[in-house]
């Protein structure tokens, strides 16, 4: 079961809902709540650390986020030099994910081959693409 729209802010959810039930509006990512909520209450800090991942708001940080294809072709790369089998990252430019994807691993050294699974990545506003990019060595 996924949870994809649980806890979005009226703006993530607008872009691909309408709705004509008046709700309370939702203004406060989710996210942020739960970040304050780890600096307020430090006993549980833990506990909201762990479910801001669990939730996949660790791909809104620019560690796991690849805004173009330069800095895709640069985070893979990263991934291929540390050995890593596996990296997950967000695409910030989905439409174009899979020509940029393809021009990626053109420049990818170190590496015999990839696959890769993608998904619409629904915590932002935009048309990006969570990647899932295994590695053949």
């Amino acid at each position: 079961m996924q949870y994809d729209y649980f806890n979005l802010t009226d703006a993530q959810l607008r872009a691909d809902h309408v709705w004509t039930i008046k709700y309370p509006a939702a203004k406060v990512s989710f996210d942020q709540t739960l970040l304050t909520l780890a600096d307020q209450d430090t006993d549980n800090a833990d506990f909201y650390h762990d479910m801001y991942t669990l939730l996949g708001y660790k791909y809104v940080q620019g560690d796991y986020t690849a805004k173009d294809r330069k800095e895709l072709t640069s985070k893979l790369q990263a991934a291929v030099d540390a050995g890593d089998n596996e990296v997950t990252l967000r695409y910030a430019r989905g439409a174009s994910l899979k020509s940029d994807l393809k021009k990626a691993m053109s420049e990818l050294s170190g590496v015999k081959g990839i696959s890769y699974s993608s998904a619409a990545y629904t915590r932002t506003v935009n048309n990006d693409q969570l990647i899932t990019v295994t590695f053949t060595y």
